[in-house]
């Protein structure tokens, strides 16, 4: 019992950590867990955006172009599992700095800043 509760309280730090919910833990393992759970939040997001304006022609736009990014980002991410470490590394810093301006435009999409 002890094992199954000290299992169970790792796995909720590590979702925390993700910032997804422990049931869904296990679509973001690997190297690039980090860096999907990252793209899954800002593809919730961008569903966010869209239904606050689902008529604007400037939203419909963005919208289109950040579900390609994120589309774009996530092949990157798979792509960069099967890298050397040095590479992968490097692979994965540019990703999140990438991610880093996605959500950034998001944010001001959805009015935070």
């Amino acid at each position: 019992r002890a094992a199954v509760a000290a299992r169970g309280a790792i796995d909720e730090r590590r979702a925390d950590r993700l910032g997804v919910p422990v049931t869904e833990l296990g679509q973001f393992s690997g190297e690039g867990g980090r860096l999907s759970a990252r793209i899954a939040g800002a593809e919730k997001s961008l569903r966010e955006v869209a239904e606050n304006k689902p008529k604007d022609g400037e939203t419909k736009r963005f919208v289109a172009a950040i579900t390609a990014r994120l589309s774009d980002l996530s092949a990157a991410v798979t792509a960069a599992e099967n890298m050397p470490g040095p590479r992968r590394r490097a692979a994965q810093q540019s990703i999140s700095d990438q991610l880093d301006g996605v959500e950034a435009d998001l944010m001001a999409r959805l009015g935070v800043f």
